[in-house]
């Protein structure tokens, strides 16, 4: 058997455990597909919509998903459909295959478009997607058609076919089982390659701006407007990275000062443009004559300037402007894909300084992640039903680490990680985000979707993490992980019932979970007891006839919505909705009472927690400290010798750690040396 042909096996596998519990097989593998995806950023969220029927002329109407929130960034939208094989044999696509599946995704956006499809089930999520194409479908620039299939793409093959539709450009994705094992063993992330003398013959003339004993190159680049635009066409906020990716979604791609200037006043854009910062992870610069060209980005990601380039598609879209006479400057810095984890991130923070981008936008990479990671990989879970052993709960701070863990395994070593740490007690930073803004009765902000909702999750932990990292302690992961546990039962609660026909399940848990939130609180002035919770490692059965009947109240009114307010979906992420989930007159029952703790009781365990927290932060610390040893400090304060950044208390007591061996410095003083060490880092010390 190949490493591909395992790959699909253990895939299939993990769809049938997905099936078994309640979802059909082929709708367990989109979900799992699109699940990785997301992961991978290469979608920012999607809705499920399975779909089968004949429609205009007796064609072929099929999708599985939908993607309409880069709307709001480059008039994009997606779809997902499935070419699903599921047998024992791995089977090959071909182009006629390939073809005929898009057709049929195409005929159900031309049917939509059309108005044909408007008497399909209101419950249903794709009710909800042809009601939105028939509404704004004149606004859609592009459509993306992601076909995911567990089959291999023929390797004759050359390129996949060109579709048309309507004044839509339509782009196909591929995902056979061959790019998916491929995205699995580069942690899940595919670097888009851009060949630049496409663009522009020749490439673009560069300027070179990094010294050679610099760990990074960097170019300085004066790029035609209708170049940035053209890129923004065909690649869309797959350029943007990941903050600023966000950034535009929550707060809106266009600017209007740019769009001015480029309707009035072109002739000075480069002018009054604070142009675009750019990263890669590789580049091809050619000589030509006296000048140098760059004519091939991997992995190019807009660090800064999203909204400059937005703008500039937009406004050659929505008011044909003429962007000829518009030059952008951008900044490029090279790094290397082992830095660019670490390097990228940093670099869009600073070059975002200017602009209003607080700091919940670069949240991704603020501590708290760290702390909860090194809490998920040394505590252990209390053991479940009928399993013997104890499993952890892997927290995945950075994209991949589930997968990258795993890579350079024996096959036994790795069947004992994935018993040790089970697929469905991996907790990614969005799945963390939603579970605990449901239960903070934010649901109408989940059901947003998963990066604006990691946005205002942000924006609560944040500050509290400013003001006390403390609470963020192992008592509070395990609280987290009690919502998961609870998060994951509702929808299993919820797929389990007859009044559920398919649709709208992310919408109705989020929603039923807040409400329960709410309940408690109103009804009894506790709290629910997660600790309970997470040494039962489940929710207790006595409880779920409970929480099914508190899902039916808000799926009543979520399949409700107004006259005016047909689309469910757009309808649950209106903060009206929750004020009637609300007030829909459900109770709490006293099946709860058992499992609820007194405000004494969780400021006691709270207050506890914190504790022993502070006295583990004292511990890292120190241990740090020392573990980095004498040279790595006398090394920290040569590079500062020459740069003059730390002040004299701060030198001195690094000097200490540099001369004296076995130095342990008190806590105040360890403090002290880890705020230098971060002035020095954000120098550029390494």
């Amino acid at each position: 058997m190949t490493e591909i042909e395992q790959y699909r096996t253990d895939l299939l596998e993990e769809v049938k455990v997905t099936a078994a519990q309640g979802e059909f097989r082929h709708e367990a593998f989109v979900g799992q597909i699109a699940g990785m995806l997301v992961e991978a950023e290469e979608l920012s969220d999607w809705t499920p919509c399975y779909f089968r029927d004949k429609g205009h002329r007796r064609r072929d109407l099929w999708v599985d998903g939908f993607l309409v929130e880069d709307m709001e960034i480059d008039a994009s939208v997606t779809l997902l459909v499935a070419d699903f094989r599921g047998g024992p044999e791995m089977k090959s696509i071909t182009g006629a295959q390939l073809s005929s599946v898009c057709d049929r995704t195409l005929n159900f956006v031309e049917d939509a478009l059309a108005g044909r499809l408007q008497d399909l089930e209101p419950s249903k999520a794709y009710h909800d997607l042809a009601d939105w194409l028939f509404r704004y479908g004149s606004k859609i620039a592009s459509l993306r058609v992601y076909v995911l299939t567990d089959a291999l793409l023929n390797v004759r093959v050359r390129e996949l076919p060109a579709k048309k539709l309507s004044h839509m450009r339509v782009e196909i994705q591929l995902w056979d089982i061959g790019r998916l094992f491929r995205a699995h063993e580069t942690g899940g992330r595919e670097p888009i390659e851009i060949d630049l003398t496409e663009f522009v013959e020749g490439g673009i003339p560069v300027l070179r701006a990094s010294q050679s004993d610099a760990d990074y190159e960097a170019y300085l680049l004066v790029v035609p407007g209708v170049v940035l635009a053209n890129l923004y066409d065909r690649y869309g906020s797959r350029l943007l990275e990941g903050n600023v990716r966000s950034f535009l979604a929550v707060r809106g791609g266009v600017n209007r000062g740019i769009r001015t200037t480029i309707l009035g006043e072109p002739h000075r854009f480069f002018a009054y443009n604070n142009g675009v910062a750019g990263t890669a992870t590789d580049v091809s610069v050619i000589k030509s004559g006296p000048i140098e060209r760059l004519v091939r980005m991997k992995d190019f990601q807009i660090v800064n300037g999203g909204q400059t380039t937005a703008s500039l598609f937009t406004a050659r879209r929505k008011d044909n402007a003429d962007l000829s006479r518009i030059f952008v400057q951008i900044k490029l810095s090279v790094v290397t894909p082992e830095q660019a984890g670490e390097i990228i991130p940093l670099i869009s923070r600073y070059a975002n300084s200017q602009n209003k981008v607080s700091e919940a936008d670069f949240f991704a990479n603020h501590p708290f992640h760290r702390r909860m990671e090194e809490i998920s990989r040394r505590v252990w879970a209390p053991q479940a039903g009928s399993v013997s052993y104890q499993t952890k709960w892997f927290y995945e701070r950075a994209r991949g680490q589930y997968l990258n863990e795993q890579v350079k395994l024996s096959p036994s070593k790795k069947k004992a990680f994935q018993l040790q740490h089970p697929k469905h007690q991996l907790l990614t930073k969005t799945d963390l985000a939603k579970f605990y803004n449901s239960w903070a009765r934010l649901p109408d902000v989940v059901s947003l979707g998963a990066q604006k909702n990691f946005v205002r999750f942000a924006e609560a932990i944040a500050p509290a993490w400013e003001a006390s990292d403390e609470m963020f302690n192992e008592r509070w992961f395990k609280i987290s992980v009690g919502k998961a546990i609870l998060f994951s039962a509702t929808e299993d609660i919820v797929s389990s019932q007859a009044w559920y026909q398919g649709g709208y399940r992310a919408n109705i848990v989020t929603y039923s979970v807040a409400l329960l939130s709410h309940l408690i609180e109103i009804e009894t002035r506790k709290t629910f007891d997660f600790e309970q919770i997470w040494k039962l490692q489940a929710i207790p059965s006595e409880l779920h006839p409970a929480i099914a009947t508190l899902a039916k109240n808000v799926f009543d009114v979520l399949v409700s919505p107004p006259a005016d307010f047909a689309n469910v979906t757009e309808w649950s992420k209106k903060e009206d909705v929750w004020k009637i989930v609300r007030d829909c007159g459900a109770v709490l029952g006293k099946v709860f009472v058992p499992y609820l703790l007194g405000r004494d009781e969780e400021s006691e365990g709270r207050s506890e927690a914190r504790k022993e927290q502070k006295l583990t932060t004292k511990l890292e610390r120190l241990t740090y400290i020392v573990t980095n040893g004498a040279e790595y400090w006398a090394r920290a304060l040569k590079w500062n010798s020459s740069r003059n950044i730390l002040v004299e208390k701060q030198k001195s007591i690094i000097a200490l750690l540099a001369r004296k061996r076995g130095f342990v410095p008190s806590d105040a003083q360890a403090i002290v040396v880890i705020e230098a060490e971060v002035q020095l880092q954000e120098e550029g010390f390494r």
